[in-house]
């Protein structure tokens, strides 16, 4: 047990003069490489720095672009969706509930997405009424989109239900009665003559032209010796004519 304690006693002392044998200068050096190694890492450290700060003010600059694009894309897309509520305004005031009905009857037959969709549609006053069953709630709501753009659809009331029922083809509901035009633009067509059957008739036979009689031929008057005178007297065969 003395023996053991007296080996590490000699073995601290080892240590300590070991220790205290390093001189200045290599205390030195091993402070400046650890110092050298801290300022390396702290070059690293900026250099990421400065590269993730070039990447946020590209992406700064990109996003400020992109805002300003996205800025015009909004405020041309609020100007075409005036006007298109105007024109379908304008559409409104002249198309009947009859046209507006086949125009937005043919847009949901003709929409791909719809094609196993049973929606049936009328209008009345303006007002489009869907009524159906799709599988989907998306299909559902493309047909009420459908109908709200359609130009004449003033607004759209859907009774539309989403279950699994099995959909068939659109049914296509009889259409409204078309509105009756003003006076002025109803024109009567004339009825067509009734043809009438027309007999023969038989030609009259020509009447002769009546025939003149050709005047006697004047006679020459024939002279006769006057007795006291010796002239000559005119004789009138005709005793009716004066002499």
């Amino acid at each position: 047990m003395r023996t053991a304690t007296l080996i590490g006693t000699a073995i601290l002392a080892i240590a300590l003069v070991t220790a205290c044998s390093e001189s200045r200068e290599e205390k030195f050096e091993k402070a400046l490489r650890a110092a050298e190694s801290a300022q390396k890492t702290v070059d690293s450290a900026r250099k990421e720095v400065e590269s993730e700060l070039a990447r946020y003010e590209k992406a700064s600059a990109a996003a400020e672009a992109a805002e300003k694009k996205l800025a015009k894309a909004r405020s041309q897309l609020e100007s075409a969706e005036s006007k298109a509520a105007r024109a379908r305004a304008e559409v409104a005031k002249w198309a009947d509930d009859a046209t507006v009905f086949r125009s937005v009857q043919r847009r949901l037959l003709e929409e791909r997405s719809l094609g196993n969709a049973a929606i049936s549609a009328r209008v009345q006053g303006g007002v489009a009424y869907l009524e159906g069953n799709v599988a989907r709630s998306t299909e559902r709501e493309r047909a009420i989109q459908i109908a709200r753009e359609t130009p004449g659809v003033v607004d759209v009331q859907s009774s539309i239900t989403v279950g699994s029922a099995s959909a068939t083809t659109p049914s296509i509901a009889p259409a409204p009665a078309a509105e009756p035009e003003a006076a002025t633009q109803a024109t009567a067509p004339e009825p067509a003559p009734i043809p009438v059957d027309v007999l023969p008739v038989e030609p009259m036979p020509a009447e002769p032209a009546p025939q003149l009689e050709a005047p006697a031929p004047a006679q020459p008057a024939a002279e006769s010796p006057s007795p006291a005178t010796g002239d000559t007297d005119v004789y009138w065969p005709d005793k009716n004519l004066p002499r």
